[in-house]
């Protein structure tokens, strides 16, 4: 007997699944595309794998970490598999971009989990992030600076309303920081100030001054979930989303 699942609704007979491999982990999502174009999420996956973590210093990705990220990607789509997907896509950005060794790994993907890696641009990663903070919030009638912090690069998009202005990449990703200047600033000012120096440094090569004067800055990544996540705790706010969380300049100060 086949024990394949059937369904007796259309609205839910159509599944699909995306993995991101990042710098610093890689992602899996499920989810049911919905009548009126909302969806809901099935299931969400993250494995830590630290993909970027030699790039800075050796211009290739090391051999654990490309081990760790194929089996994260074998298991994935294991998973991918049990909720019966019609579609499974997956996406690598700045490792596997700059990653001497890049190619290697979407060969290795390919011949040995049966995987097709599409490896985009920066440009193509800032107007994904774009386009995702534009189906979550209304953006009309304010200027934005959008920064989505990954583990090898930061992406800036300046955007007025629904209209992307600019966008800017740089190196300065989480994974990229932490080889180079450690992570450990407890008995180390003089790290710390190197770090935010350097942090300037970057900054000022690689993005622009904004053409208007922005109403927000919107943070996407894993870092601005945390920092929101600590902000959070601090205040005694336990159990909120950190999605949509706003913090005001005075609060940071």
């Amino acid at each position: 007997m086949d024990a394949k699942q059937i369904y007796f609704s259309e609205d839910i007979a159509h599944r699909l699944a995306a993995i991101d491999i990042g710098s610093n982990s890689v992602r899996l999502i499920v989810a049911e595309p919905l009548r009126g174009g909302s969806y809901r999420i099935l299931d969400e996956e993250r494995e830590p794998t630290r993909l970027g973590r030699t790039l800075s210093s050796t211009g290739r990705l090391d051999a654990e970490s490309i081990r760790r990220t194929l089996a994260a990607l074998r298991s994935f789509k294991q998973i991918a598999a049990g909720f019966q997907v019609d579609e499974l896509r997956t996406i690598a950005t700045c490792a596997l971009r700059q990653g001497a060794n890049g190619v290697d790994f979407c060969r290795r993907a390919k011949e040995d989990i049966g995987i097709n890696v599409e490896v985009i641009s920066a440009d193509k990663e800032a107007r994904l992030a774009f386009y995702s903070v534009q189906r979550a919030f209304d953006l009309t009638g304010k200027n934005i600076v959008l920064a989505d912090i990954g583990g090898g690069s930061t992406e800036f998009v300046l955007a007025s309303g629904n209209v992307i202005e600019g966008i800017h990449s740089s190196p300065l990703g989480a994974v990229r920081l932490t080889e180079v200047y450690g992570s450990d600033f407890t008995e180390s000012a003089k790290t710390y100030e190197e770090l935010i120096a350097g942090i300037e440094r970057l900054l000022r090569k690689h993005t622009k001054k904004p053409p208007f004067a922005p109403h927000l800055l919107i943070g996407s990544g894993g870092t601005f979930t945390s920092l929101a996540e600590m902000i959070m705790a601090q205040k005694g706010q336990v159990d909120l989303p950190t999605r949509g969380y706003t913090v005001t300049r005075a609060e940071l100060s």
